[in-house]
């Protein structure tokens, strides 16, 4: 297995900048609470909070989807600390990649039952077609990629990969 480089940290940098001038424009005046998920989105969230100059606030989640290996699960089981409190909140979920969307349309169902003011998406990665395949139209998208496997920037392929800088292809 080799990895293909397609995105470098200074492509992530760059992009997180434009990103958080965005949110900083929707959000102010506001306080938002930046949900991340666990684990991926560690490195994108922490990242992001950086970047941005509004007040916020940082919580996370945790959804249990992949299963061993590269095939996505259609059972999601939603995890959450007992400190999560998002009813009349505005809530920006910050996830790392948009695929198959059971981890999206997973957290998507347990938020709205909590009664958020507002519930917002920003990824970092959009896979090519994710859009039509999950019915969700994230607020902020960092890169539109195509459907292989990527590695990197907190995303992995069983626990592997995760601590490196760039993202990248897997190619077998």
């Amino acid at each position: 297995m080799t990895l293909k480089p397609i995105l470098s940290e200074e492509q992530i940098r760059n992009r997180i900048a434009t990103l958080s001038e965005s949110i900083d424009k929707e959000f102010r005046g506001r306080n938002p609470l930046l949900l991340g998920v666990l684990k991926g989105s560690v490195h994108f969230l922490s990242d992001l909070s950086r970047s941005l100059s509004i007040p916020h606030e940082i919580d996370f989640i945790r959804v249990a989807t992949y299963i061993e290996g590269t095939e996505a699960s259609s059972q999601s089981r939603v995890e959450h600390f007992r400190s999560l409190n998002v009813k009349g909140r505005d809530i920006l979920v910050v996830d790392e990649i948009l695929d198959q969307g059971h981890t999206a349309n997973a957290i998507k169902r347990f938020l709205l039952d909590q009664k958020p003011t507002n519930l917002e998406w920003v990824f970092l990665l959009v896979k090519e077609g994710a859009r039509q395949r999950t019915g969700l139209f994230p607020n902020y998208v960092g890169f539109e990629i195509g459907e292989n496997w990527v590695v990197g920037y907190g995303m992995d392929l069983n626990e592997a990969y995760r601590h490196l800088p760039g993202v990248y292809e897997l190619e077998t």
